[in-house]
């Protein structure tokens, strides 16, 4: 349990509430569980460059605000605010536990149905009314952004680029020629099985979180890390078996194998 509340609460929760901290994300968030019933969350980060690509509150509750407005299940924003030292989201609890976790071996394909079903359910919003732009000539300024501030998480990276260098990533994506944008959606920009909750009784789509990478964006960029997500997971009993299955429920018969490849090495920068 945390001593003392590192944000001042006001408006929301009550001072003697009980604070957990879930730990530091790679996406440069810390996560707390605020009350008795765990009825809130809040995500604290120091103070960024705007050109930061790593967690935004301010970018998190607006993506929140736009979906809850369009009716799909994210979580509710209480509170946005900022000082010298911390910025930080609270928001309402879902119910629902993470795809990524232990279920039994039967129930896993339709936890993956459920994800496929989010994935489609966002990208079929009206790109045009999307107000948050996530194009490749963003993604890529992201990734040089990251570079020069240090941002990159080298310990989170393919097995496949384990002990390289910022600067090696950079050199194989500058040698890959950029895909055409020719498939643009609303995508969610970090879609893994972590930021999809299930309802473990009906095992139907409970919540969608942390969306602050929102964006429009090139379809296979959700695709892209999803598919890596189910594919290559050593932990909660997904395989290769599971991203074909969430490829079909998705509709999506055949594989952008250059795109595929792109997206996955992008988002070692993001």
């Amino acid at each position: 349990m945390v001593a003392a509340a590192p944000i001042p609460v006001a408006g929301w929760g009550d001072r003697d509430d009980p604070w957990e901290c879930l730990g530091e994300r790679s996406s440069g968030a810390t996560v707390y569980r605020v009350g008795e019933k765990a009825s809130f969350y809040v995500k604290t980060t120091l103070p960024r460059h705007p050109d930061d690509p790593r967690f935004n509150p301010v970018k998190e509750a607006e993506r929140l605000r736009w979906l809850a407005d369009r009716g799909l299940p994210v979580p509710e924003v209480v509170a946005l605010g900022a000082n010298d030292d911390l910025q930080w989201v609270v928001t309402r609890t879902l119910p629902g536990r993470p795809a990524a976790r232990h279920w039994r071996p039967e129930e896993r394909w339709r936890v993956i149905e459920v994800v496929a079903d989010a994935a489609r359910r966002l990208h079929d919003l009206p790109v045009a009314e999307c107000p948050f732009e996530r194009r490749l000539p963003d993604l890529i300024h992201e990734a040089k952004s990251s570079i020069e501030l240090g941002a990159i998480d080298l310990a989170d990276v393919d097995t496949a680029h384990e002990g390289w260098t910022a600067q090696q990533l950079w050199d194989k994506l500058s040698r890959k020629v950029p895909p055409p944008e020719d498939d643009l959606v609303v995508c969610h920009g970090d879609l893994c099985l972590d930021n999809v909750l299930i309802d473990p009784d009906t095992l139907e789509l409970a919540g969608i979180i942390d969306v602050d990478r929102l964006g429009v964006s090139d379809r296979w960029f959700d695709l892209a890390l999803a598919l890596y997500n189910i594919g290559e997971d050593d932990v909660w009993g997904y395989g290769p078996a599971h991203s074909e299955h969430f490829l079909r429920r998705y509709g999506c018969p055949t594989v952008d194998e250059y795109k595929l490849a792109y997206f996955q090495l992008l988002d070692e920068f993001l």
